[in-house]
């Protein structure tokens, strides 16, 4: 385990910060995507990765353990993580879609909604992924600054909706930025898009938004719209990010239009076991939340 002071001291390692406005990561340059620099896996901090520094809990560490004895047969019990995310979030098991990482639900969105001719709608800087997607497939891909709180432009974005415009993304909080755009203003927003229009909130960070009166999930507080897709991942707060996990919850109608494009066999048989000890271990989860927060504020002061 790595102690919060030692954490700090790894923070002026190997990280960098840049400026330049609007951001693309679709724009750099071919040999950094082609040949990241190498480091350490063990002792840097990783902060353009946004990793759990700490780990898995015990209890999943435990887990994975156990599960590695199985590793020469194909993954059986997806439907079981399946049933275990739908439990935790109190939906039906048919609206939940397993990622390899919440990546791959990124990707099932783009290839869903997305092709030739028409057009993702997004902030500039956000995650890249679904940029890299929806251009892998032919579609136009529209980037907006952020305001001056460095929130989603709703209203920019509004007006910028086309007869193609076919997806729209929200990453809330916001990475690389951690601001959040408030809930009011994005259920206003989601009312005002043509039916043809599908959002999809990204909530990899939730569990740093801390208590706000100006954020809530989309999954805990669903809006009456089956066109909204939220996904979350297991490599933040759960440290699973070197197993690749995440999920998305939408309506049954959305989730039987992007689960074809999902791979075979997506979710190995260690991760299934890992990702439901890891969300059923919520005190674990507290405290991870509490020295990251403990941390940051050293760090600040």
């Amino acid at each position: 385990m790595i102690s919060r002071r030692d954490l700090l001291r790894s923070f002026g390692i190997g990280t960098a910060a840049a400026t330049a406005a609007p951001w693309s990561f679709a724009a750099m340059h071919p040999a950094i995507l082609e040949s990241p620099a190498k480091r350490d896996s063990v002792t840097t901090i990783h902060l353009d990765n946004n990793e759990n520094a700490y780990g898995p809990s015990r209890r999943t560490a435990e887990a994975i353990r156990a599960a590695s004895t199985t590793v020469n047969r194909y993954p059986a019990a997806s439907d079981d993580l399946t049933e275990h995310i739908a439990s935790f979030h109190g939906v039906k098991s048919e609206r939940v879609l397993l990622g390899c990482g919440s990546t791959e639900i990124l990707r099932m969105a783009a290839h869903a909604f997305l092709g030739l001719g028409k057009q993702m709608l997004q902030s500039s800087p956000t995650f890249e992924a679904l940029e890299l997607y929806s251009r892998s497939v032919g579609a136009e891909v529209i980037s907006l600054p952020l305001t001056h709180e460095f929130a989603h432009d709703l209203e920019s974005m509004l007006g910028r909706i086309a007869s193609s415009t076919t997806l729209v993304y929200i990453c809330n909080p916001n990475n690389p930025t951690g601001s959040i755009t408030p809930r009011k203003g994005l259920e206003d927003f989601i009312t005002k898009l043509p039916s043809t229009v599908f959002v999809f909130i990204d909530e990899a960070y939730h569990h740093y938004a801390g208590e706000s009166s100006m954020y809530a999930s989309f999954i805990d507080r669903p809006v009456s719209n089956d066109r909204v897709i939220v996904s979350r991942t297991f490599s933040a707060v759960y440290g699973l990010a070197g197993l690749r996990l995440g999920y998305g919850i939408t309506s049954p109608g959305t989730a039987r239009r992007m689960r074809p494009f999902s791979t075979i066999n997506n979710v190995n048989g260690i991760v299934v076991q890992a990702g439901m000890t890891a969300l059923d271990d919520k005190e674990a989860v507290k405290d991870f939340v509490k020295q990251n927060a403990d941390a940051r504020q050293e760090f600040f002061n």
